[in-house]
């Protein structure tokens, strides 16, 4: 029996360091295909990270070149309308001025023509070159004097 025990105590710890190597040697394949997905799962980050990176460099550098071509254009927009605005200021301050000409030569001849006008009228004798002896005198009879003269009195 003590050999039994002997031999059952010996199969048991055989049992016992060769369970004991199996565990180990499951813990040391875990530990390493644990590594191994630490690893991969660390590559596979990198470079998600790196892609994530180039794309938000790439998206960084178009939105800036989109910026900058929309500054562009709207420099060049705003340049087209000044200048278009300047030379359309230019045509009508033309215009002006020939309104103005206009004005002043019209003034002008409009007030010529007034003088002329008011020196006819006042070199202008509306009588005639004899007047009648009843024309030029006094009337005894005030009332056909008033008539002769052209009163209504």
């Amino acid at each position: 029996m003590t050999r039994l025990l002997q031999m059952a105590t010996d199969q048991a710890t055989t049992l016992v360091n060769e369970a004991q190597t199996e565990a180990e040697r499951k813990i040391a394949e875990a530990e390493q295909r644990a590594t191994e997905i630490k690893t991969d799962a660390r590559t596979k980050a990198e470079r998600v990270e790196s892609e994530a990176r180039v794309n938000a460099e790439q998206m960084t550098s178009q939105a800036e070149a989109r910026a900058a071509a929309v500054d562009t254009q709207a420099s060049q927009r705003r340049e087209e309308l000044f200048s278009d605005l300047e030379r359309e200021q230019g045509e009508l301050t033309g215009k002006v001025d020939a309104l103005r000409g206009f004005e002043s030569s019209y003034r002008e001849n409009l007030t010529g023509s007034l003088q002329r006008f008011l020196t006819l009228l006042g070199d202008d004798r509306p009588e005639p070159g004899e007047v009648p002896e009843l024309a030029e005198r006094r009337s005894d009879t005030p009332r056909l004097g008033a008539l002769a003269n052209g009163d209504q009195a």
